[in-house]
């Protein structure tokens, strides 16, 4: 269970240190697995069968459904989530496009962003008059809730200083993976990530520039560490159920309490 419960709503502080363990769990100092509670409660929440959020096409970028068959708290919760993972430099795969970070600087979304969410839809002719409905409109209240839940925990003037493209790299990372090096070595795993940021017209620019570089080299190192524990953890429990050809490959379960029916 988390000390820091966030199915409590709107009610109570959020902020600060929070203390991660895992149900039956052996021995856990509570801050080694942040990063996995927030990868398996996320992956959860946004799979399609889930029904939280629509993915318009096959492999896309998912966006808010018109008709939620959620209750609007549920998002509210989801907005908490992701700016408590923000809040504690943690970055994990969320696959919004980059028109949910533009609403959340207060920046309007374009018809290149209709695009990213759907290529077969920003085709169409009549594509610019439906960019307000998409993005806007149609899903008002429940982005709001998200929306509400993300600033619960983030400063919402601090943000105003990022561009939407690097408060995505700040919560999702970069995926650019360099696949020729990883084939030239096939033993390493090489990850590359990628931040370029720009800190203007504040006496704090420095700063902040300094503390977003030292974010990213610290994800890099984090990311890499990851994929190289889970790929040694995998051979290991291959080679072994290839060895006895009992048990099988055990995943832990994240939290459960969080993510609810």
């Amino acid at each position: 269970m988390a000390e820091g419960r966030v199915a409590g709503g709107r009610a109570g502080p959020v902020r600060g240190q929070h203390q991660i363990e895992f149900i039956n769990e052996i021995y856990s100092e509570g801050y080694g697995v942040k990063s996995e509670f927030f990868y398996f409660i996320f992956e959860e929440m946004t799979k399609k069968e889930y029904g939280m959020f629509m993915y318009p096409e096959e492999g896309s970028y998912m966006w808010f459904p018109i008709k939620p068959t959620f209750e609007k708290k549920r998002y509210f919760l989801f907005g908490m989530l992701c700016g408590l993972s923000l809040y504690h430099l943690n970055v994990v795969d969320i696959p919004f496009p980059l028109a949910l970070f533009k609403k959340l600087l207060e920046q309007k979304p374009s018809l290149e962003d209709l695009k990213e969410l759907s290529p077969l839809l920003g085709k169409t002719d009549y594509v610019s008059q439906c960019v307000d409905y998409i993005f806007n409109t149609s899903v008002k209240a429940v982005y709001e809730e998200f929306q509400s839940g993300f600033y619960t925990v983030c400063d919402k003037e601090i943000l105003r200083l990022f561009h939407p493209e690097e408060l995505r790299t700040a919560i999702i990372g970069n995926t650019d993976y360099d696949w020729k090096q990883f084939e030239k070595g096939p033993e390493r795993t090489v990850l590359t990530q990628e931040a370029i940021i720009t800190v203007k017209g504040v006496s704090l620019s420095s700063y902040l520039e300094g503390l977003m570089a030292s974010m990213a080299s610290s994800n890099a190192r984090k990311g890499r560490e990851a994929v190289e524990w889970v790929t040694h953890t995998l051979n290991a429990e291959i080679e072994e159920l290839t060895a006895s050809a009992r048990g099988g490959i055990r995943m832990p379960m994240a939290a459960a309490a969080f993510v609810e029916k």
